[in-house]
């Protein structure tokens, strides 16, 4: 397993790009979780309308995000 965060600030911008490995075992999803994502997402447009920007991909074996704020 792998992870790579990197973090980019200027004067008006903060972007942030995370991307991991996703694993190959595959298990039983419980019936806890999954709203992680929706929360930072009301999160952001609650505090940031407007000025900011999430990508979430799943490509091959590996999840991206990238975060773009507008200070």
């Amino acid at each position: 397993a792998w992870i790579s965060i990197n973090i980019e600030v200027n004067t008006h911008e903060l972007n942030i790009w995370i991307e991991n490995s996703i694993s190959a075992y595959i298990g039983e999803k419980d019936q806890v979780g999954g709203v992680g994502i929706n929360n930072v997402k009301e999160r952001l447009n609650s505090l940031y309308a407007n000025r900011h920007q999430l990508l979430i991909e799943q490509q091959n074996a590996k999840y991206s995000i990238h975060l773009n704020l507008v200070l």
